[in-house]
């Protein structure tokens, strides 16, 4: 009889001890928690530039002094050089060569708008736009500046932005000098105007 009573008792205790351990297994679940790592990332791409380093140069031009028939006008083509309308009066120098300007973080595969302008007006881009006029400069300047007015004409008028993000254009334009020059107007000459590219300028 005492052996019987002494297994019915730890039965007993067993039993206790499974219902606890459903009991503790049921709170752990309703504390649980998951733990991982999540990477966060950024790209920073500069904006698009333009950069014009190479002027555009109509060289030396080398013209009498005193009247000539016309104004003569000098055309320095973007592809293919200097040509003028003044064959005899004006000899061309060294030092001329079209502008370039190279656009750099554009859109991919993308041809993008391109305007010229200078002190606030447009200037067209075919060689049939509005003019600007150079201003004598620099040590070489003229002590009576002569009116010195000069058209734009680029190999494009649109840029074409290749798969490297990069795109590059051609200046050239015309030059037109007046017709009658004393020694006073010789020297240098120079303007600056604004280039701009972008989407539907």
């Amino acid at each position: 009889m005492m052996k019987c009573k002494k297994i019915r008792q730890n039965s007993l205790k067993i039993a206790g001890s499974a219902a606890a351990l459903v009991l503790a297994s049921s709170q752990v679940l309703a504390d649980d928690s998951a733990e991982n790592t999540l990477d966060v990332e950024a790209t920073l791409s500069p904006a698009m530039t333009i950069e014009c380093e190479t002027a555009l140069n109509f060289g030396e031009l080398i013209v009498p002094v005193g009247d000539r028939d016309s104004d003569t006008d000098i055309v320095l083509d973007p592809e293919n050089g200097l040509s003028g309308d003044g064959e005899g009066e004006v000899t061309f120098g060294e030092g001329s060569g079209p502008g370039e300007c190279i656009v750099t973080g554009g859109p991919a595969d993308e041809d993008l708008d391109i305007v010229l302008s200078y002190d606030g007006t447009e200037l067209g881009t075919d060689g049939s736009g509005d003019s600007f006029e150079l201003g004598s400069s620099g040590d070489n300047s003229a002590d009576d500046p002569a009116t010195l007015a000069v058209t734009p004409d680029l190999s494009s008028e649109k840029v074409s932005i290749g798969e490297d993000l990069k795109g590059s254009f051609q200046i050239g334009g015309k030059l037109k000098i007046p017709d009658s020059l004393d020694v006073a107007n010789f020297g240098d000459y120079q303007a600056t105007i604004t280039v701009e590219v972008g989407d539907d300028l």
